[in-house]
């Protein structure tokens, strides 16, 4: 009976923690940034996170979690028109996994821990099959486009990442940063959501950002 109680105590501490974490959010007070506005992001003050372990050193900001969908997520502006770009790097991934990936998420809503457990898109680079990937998140995901790349990523490189979102069109970007061709897509979402916060996610990855940067 005591070992029950115990269990149950724990799940409930959790559910506890789990709600904290999104009224912590969802109570932060909302700025709409306008067309030419910018913020950069330097450090881990300018995000609420969902899952991870993140640091950040001198600039660069980086989970070693290795979780399956951690969410940093901008507190205090959203954004529908946007661009957001900033490199991307692999610190280790695990072969086995068939996805592991890392990059951007824009236009959030509802953010929690768990997989997929936001509304809004991410695009990132797939390390384990060599891919550009757009998808749209509802508490599930849904694959929009993926498309080969154009170049070979390995861990320990940066790849300079970008989306451009505008209204229901969104251009999604990457290159080496040490040089070689861009992978590029377009991709229209006729039933696309109008706005809310960016980010960095990743899944079964470990990885950093940098030169991070949004603009409306």
């Amino acid at each position: 009976m005591r070992r029950r109680l115990g269990f149950l105590t724990l799940i409930a501490a959790s559910a506890i923690l789990t709600a904290g974490a999104y009224l912590v959010y969802s109570s932060q007070s909302v700025r709409h940034l306008h067309a030419g506005q910018s913020v950069r992001f330097e450090d881990l003050s300018s995000f609420h996170f969902f899952g991870g372990d993140w640091t950040a050193l001198s600039g660069t900001i980086s989970d070693g979690r290795s979780g399956r969908g951690d969410l940093a997520v901008t507190t205090d502006s959203t954004w529908g028109r946007v661009h957001l770009s900033g490199d991307v790097r692999f610190d280790n991934f695990f072969p086995g996994v068939p996805y592991g990936d890392a990059g951007f998420v824009l236009r959030v809503t509802q953010p929690d821990v768990g997989v997929d457990s936001f509304h809004g898109y991410y695009a990132g680079i797939r390390i384990q099959n060599q891919t550009l990937v757009f998808g749209k998140a509802e508490d599930h995901w849904s694959e929009l486009k993926e498309q080969p790349l154009t170049f070979a990523v390995t861990p320990g490189g940066w790849y300079h990442l970008s989306v451009d979102a505008d209204k229901c069109r969104f251009v999604v970007r990457a290159r080496p940063v040490a040089g070689g061709r861009e992978a590029s897509f377009v991709y229209d979402d006729p039933d696309c959501f109008p706005s809310g916060a960016v980010g960095l996610r990743l899944f079964y990855v470990q990885a950093s950002w940098r030169n991070l940067i949004a603009r409306g």
